[in-house]
């Protein structure tokens, strides 16, 4: 079995309160999200290195449009 764990940083507890909410739907059964303060704790298992990567890369581009999406609502878009 190998395991992955992600603490990803962020501003303040409710942004990062906000990205994990938006993740837990696509992720629930493949990565584990809580947060911790400003933090994002993603963790992942998988049965070998090629399902977890599949695994993180999916979970990293449901991450960024996430992110995106945060960015756009506050009007902080770089075009």
């Amino acid at each position: 079995m190998i395991k992955c764990t992600l603490m990803l940083e962020y501003m303040n507890e409710e942004e990062a309160e906000r990205i994990e909410k938006s993740l837990k739907p696509d992720n629930e059964s493949f990565v584990r999200t809580h947060v911790e303060e400003n933090f994002v704790v993603a963790e992942a298992e998988a049965d070998s290195i090629s399902s977890m990567i599949h695994t993180l890369d999916d979970f990293l581009a449901c991450l960024s449009v996430a992110e995106r999406i945060g960015e756009t609502v506050r009007g902080n878009v770089k075009r």
